[in-house]
């Protein structure tokens, strides 16, 4: 499998990992945060798709801003998150797919034939991040509520990459 085959292949798996939490939660917030993960991860799909076809096109996501509307209508309607403890687990197995596949962007940039492709693995690897930002400040949410509501914004030093 070649590298980029490697990266078609994650972005299909995790596509259906957040289309199946999304169905998993009455929360239709959650609901909206999961689809729109599983549409910027059809986005970097199709991104790569163009580079095996020598093509580069990044498409731009606004995910980490309309997220943060998601959470920010919570907090406007003081709700928390409603969640089985079996999702919360599952939320913590997306922020371990989110670092794995930061760890697979990173070590295929290190070896892209080309500084195009190392470009379009940085790139994926700031989505991955993004992504990791969103589950970690959702688990953060949904275990301590209290806190969460008093420092609420999204924040990550490793969205420097």
């Amino acid at each position: 499998m070649t590298p980029l085959e490697l990266a078609l292949q994650t972005e299909v798996d995790g596509k259906a990992y957040y289309l199946k939490q999304a169905k998993t939660t009455d929360d239709v917030q959650l609901q909206k945060l999961f689809s729109m993960l599983a549409d910027d991860e059809e986005k970097h799909y199709q991104i790569v798709s163009e580079m095996i076809k020598g093509q580069y096109r990044l498409m731009e996501s606004n995910t980490l801003a309309n997220v943060k509307t998601v959470f920010a209508d919570k907090l406007a309607a003081n709700e928390t998150f409603q969640v089985e403890i079996d999702n919360i687990e599952a939320y913590e197995q997306a922020v371990k797919f989110e670092d794995d596949s930061i760890a697979l962007y990173k070590d295929l940039a290190k070896s892209a034939k080309s500084s195009v492709e190392e470009e379009l693995f940085r790139e994926l690897v700031r989505e991955e991040l993004r992504h990791r930002v969103i589950l970690q400040n959702l688990l953060e949410a949904i275990r301590h509520p209290q806190s969460w509501v008093e420092d609420w914004e999204f924040n990550s030093k490793d969205d420097e990459y």
